[in-house]
């Protein structure tokens, strides 16, 4: 029986996959994704109205549908749906529906009430409160590879992470009077040593301890992790990276990943998630200071900073940290072995 191969034995980290970062659904990803109820018998007319695949079972909905008019171009009406209805994958949970009639109603037993989306108006929002209060750009459309690769058997590890900050994080700009996120900075300084600093960029408040922002995306495939590690937890420091914060002498927060992947024998890492200009970035060039063979794949982030991605690649690159495509012999391999 031949040995197992001890020289290429790699790890996953998705990171930071969370709805604050990810931009709220659009009825356009719903359409993609979600297909025509089964219940109905004829389709929908005009296209207006798409019934999705996962029906309410709640006592709550029909006191919130208005009346149907039985005109298809009649004045809006509207089905709100109360704070406590919380639809998951496949469904989204829209606080405010806009529709025409709802006269083409299939007929469903009395407990169960499907959701409406007039397909050629609506856009779906979740409110900033809730998450996407630093939605990356098309942050939600990597998700569908970062599934495709955590369902490998190749890796050793799948690792997730997340931002996990207390309300008096010191990179919210809330926190910091006059002062407004993305554009003003602030000095951090080692706690335990006066003497040690950086400047970091403020940001909206987000994915705070314990609130709807802070959960892994609603689409992520979350079970197959073998870890996830909080970071950000220290008010007091930025913590970009999955593996310690920036400050060295001493060091101040330490998440317990570089060991963990050595005792896991851990040879090559590959790095997914968001943002690909700052906490991907970031663990990226951290994995290889500890002596990992290093990858980001590019089609598996996305950049706070678009306009800046080629520069940032470039210095990613120049760091030692190779960006990689999907359809590369780096990435082919996972499916190879």
């Amino acid at each position: 029986m031949a040995s197992p191969d001890t020289s290429f034995r790699p790890a996953l980290i998705v990171v930071d996959m969370q709805e604050d970062f990810c931009p709220p659904v659009s009825y356009f990803a719903a359409l993609l994704r979600i297909p025509m109820d089964r219940h109905r018998s004829t389709p929908c007319h005009a296209a207006q109205v798409l019934i999705l695949s996962s029906i309410l079972t709640t006592p709550h909905v029909p006191q919130y549908i208005s009346q149907p008019t039985g005109h298809t171009h009649a004045a809006h009406h509207h089905l709100q749906l109360p704070p406590t209805t919380c639809l998951r994958p496949p469904c989204i949970h829209p606080y405010l529906i806009p529709h025409h009639s709802l006269s083409l109603l299939p007929t469903l037993s009395p407990t169960s009430y499907p959701s409406l989306f007039l397909t050629n108006q609506l856009t779906i929002t979740t409110p900033p409160s809730q998450s996407g209060s630093l939605a990356v750009s098309q942050g939600r459309s990597i998700i569908p590879l970062i599934n495709t690769l955590l369902a490998l058997p190749t890796f050793a590890l799948r690792l997730g992470t997340k931002d996990w900050h207390p309300p008096n994080h010191i990179s919210f700009a809330s926190n910091h009077p006059g002062k407004h996120p993305f554009i003003d900075t602030c000095t951090v300084t080692n706690p335990h040593n006066s003497l040690e600093s950086y400047e970091t960029r403020l940001w909206p408040d987000h994915c705070i301890q314990d609130t709807r922002g802070a959960e892994l995306a609603d689409e992520l495939d979350a079970g197959l992790f073998d870890k996830v590690i909080e970071k950000g937890t220290d008010h007091r420091v930025e913590m970009y990276s999955a593996f310690y914060d920036p400050l060295k002498n001493p060091r101040v927060s330490d998440s317990g990943l570089a060991k963990l992947l050595k005792e896991a024998g851990v040879t090559h890492v590959y790095v997914v998630g968001l943002a690909g200009d700052y906490c991907v970035r970031c663990t990226a060039a951290d994995a290889h200071a500890e002596g990992f063979t290093t990858y980001v794949v590019e089609e598996g982030t996305r950049a706070v900073d678009s306009a800046g991605w080629e520069a940032c690649k470039a210095e990613i690159q120049e760091g030692g940290v190779s960006v990689v495509s999907k359809d590369g012999p780096e990435v082919r391999r996972l499916f190879d072995v």
